[in-house]
């Protein structure tokens, strides 16, 4: 019996010795899985920045910059790009859309990384105030590569100039087209700003502020919020704002937005839930379905700047900081209201 029990004892040592091996093989298979795709997508990027490197200098360009943005799809920013390009091609320098040829999925910090590793003269990015933004944008100023924010910045970063508008102005402009397009002036009049997560927390309170500044002069009763949307990817974002809007029980009066994905998903969803005609909308830049939406009158309005200005000036302030060693920390560019009003003016002078 004395045997038997030893025997039964050895045995479960022996299993539970094997389960433990086991148990440990398996951690060691998905550790090696987790590496192994760790180092695939730094090889992809990596790859793609040198192979952009090794093309660095086009034929009869004496400097290259980089251009990264977000969506390269986006309408408006393609804009700001071909004016950036433009520009520079007279100037003899050569601005390469990151991302332009390349397939799959990739983030905005995948194109930075790709930017950085092909050693460009310098960045024109359209940042934000991430904590991983700001630890690259370092990581380009640290190799000699000078980077500028365009449309939406990285405050406390170490980029060297940012394009874009004056966000207290910005809410002025907001706050006079309320005016302008609320009903009910003699009815509290709920007014509801919705940006990105990434968005700037001084940007937002700029623009709150020259809001609340405009309002307070000409509008008695009202309630002004700004709303935080994700942008963590395209499908939370779109969420996000779907469900905001459907579980909106008519309390909201004006919805703006402040940001060109954010304005597209916002008419979008207003038009599938059927509320077109109980709020009003202000929108953020200019899209073909934006413009339509002003002219057919489903969309009141949208501020926007001229994209090619924005172009043209990231471009000269990496110049001017090449040349120089120094540049203007802010460069501001004129926010322009489109309307019902002016829309047809708008479009004849695009043509």
């Amino acid at each position: 019996m004395k045997n038997e029990a030893t025997n039964k004892e050895a045995i479960e040592e022996k299993k539970e010795t094997e389960g433990n091996i086991n148990n440990k093989r398996y951690i060691a298979i998905i550790i090696s899985l987790l590496l192994l795709c760790i180092l695939l997508t730094l090889s992809r990027v990596l790859l793609a920045g040198k192979a952009m490197s090794e093309n660095k200098k086009k034929d009869d360009y004496i400097k290259r910059y980089a251009f990264v943005i977000e969506n390269i799809s986006d309408e408006y920013m393609l804009k700001v790009y071909e004016a950036a390009k433009e520009k520079a091609k007279q100037d003899g320098i050569y601005v390469e859309l990151i991302g332009e040829k390349l397939r799959g999925n990739y983030s905005l910090l995948d194109y930075l990384s790709i930017a950085i590793a092909s050693k460009p003269d310098g960045i024109i990015l359209e940042g934000n105030d991430s904590l991983e933004m700001r630890r690259m944008i370092k990581q380009a100023d640290d190799e000699g590569i000078p980077v500028v924010c365009v449309m939406s910045d990285s405050i406390s970063s170490k980029r060297k100039s940012f394009i874009g508008p004056n966000y207290y102005d910005l809410g002025k402009l907001y706050g006079s087209e309320i005016y302008d397009i609320n009903r009910s002036k003699d009815q509290k009049c709920v007014i509801k700003m919705l940006g990105r997560d990434t968005m700037p927390e001084n940007n937002k309170n700029n623009i709150f502020q020259g809001t609340q500044m405009q309002l307070n002069s000409i509008v008695g009763d009202y309630q002004l919020d700004i709303l935080t949307v994700s942008s963590e990817s395209v499908l939370a974002m779109e969420e996000d704002i779907r469900t905001l809007i459907y579980n909106d029980e008519d309390e909201t009066n004006i919805y703006i937005s402040l940001d060109p994905e954010i304005t597209k998903y916002v008419y979008q969803a207003l038009i599938d839930y059927n509320k077109m005609s109980k709020v009003d909308f202000i929108g953020y830049y200019t899209t073909n379905n934006v413009l339509q939406g002003i002219k057919n009158g489903t969309l009141d309005s949208t501020i926007t700047l001229e994209p090619a200005a924005l172009g043209i000036t990231s471009v000269d302030a990496i110049s001017e900081y090449l040349q120089n060693g120094f540049v203007s920390f802010y460069l501001p560019i004129e926010t322009k209201l489109i309307s019902k009003e002016n829309i047809d003016e708008y479009l004849k002078d695009a043509e």
